[in-house]
């Protein structure tokens, strides 16, 4: 990595700090853009994924699931949508990869009743979080299983592509 280049200036370069390996630890806030400040709570990368009462599996794929806790400080209001249109997976074969949305849901095991279990944050997107406010729950991201064990979540700039070098990531396994 470029950890061990030198620099110009003598010393050692660090690694650019918006990088996977300089993420935001698991369990601590780090800054999302305009206003957005984002902790990741905990992580299920086994979770059960199903659309309404029907459990779904596809082939070769893992579904994970990830709990955050989202609070907006920047001015008047925002939307979910403004922070997890820009939300991503990513892991060894650098495949980005969204939150499922629509009737899709996942969770520890198959509980009782579907319908009734809590639903995605990405789910709520037109819900206005005022200045201050806290927004408990969790995403859930269908990726290869092959790699389920090196993703990191990160969070893109508003008119950034995904070749974009300003994103903000986060651990998605302790350290």
């Amino acid at each position: 990595g470029d950890e061990n280049k030198s620099n110009p200036r003598g010393g050692k370069r660090a690694t650019a700090p918006n990088s996977p390996s300089h993420a935001v630890a698991l369990g601590k806030v780090g800054g999302a853009y305009r206003g957005w400040r984002l902790r990741i709570t905990s992580v299920t990368p086994n979770a059960v994924s199903f659309l309404g009462d029907e459990q779904r599996n596809p082939p070769h794929a893992r579904e994970f699931r990830v709990s955050v806790t989202a609070t907006y400080r920047g001015p008047g209001h925002a939307t979910l949508q403004d922070l997890f249109d820009r939300t991503y997976v990513k892991g060894s074969h650098n495949v980005a990869y969204s939150a499922d949305s629509g009737d899709l849901n996942c969770a520890r095991q198959m509980p009782d009743d579907p319908w009734s279990a809590v639903r995605p944050l990405n789910q709520g997107q037109a819900r206005d979080v005022f200045s201050g406010a806290t927004v408990r729950g969790h995403l859930c991201f269908a990726v290869a299983a092959n790699d389920a064990k090196t993703l990191a979540l990160f969070v893109e700039p508003k008119g950034c592509s995904l070749a974009c070098t300003k994103r903000l990531w986060f651990a998605l396994r302790k350290r």
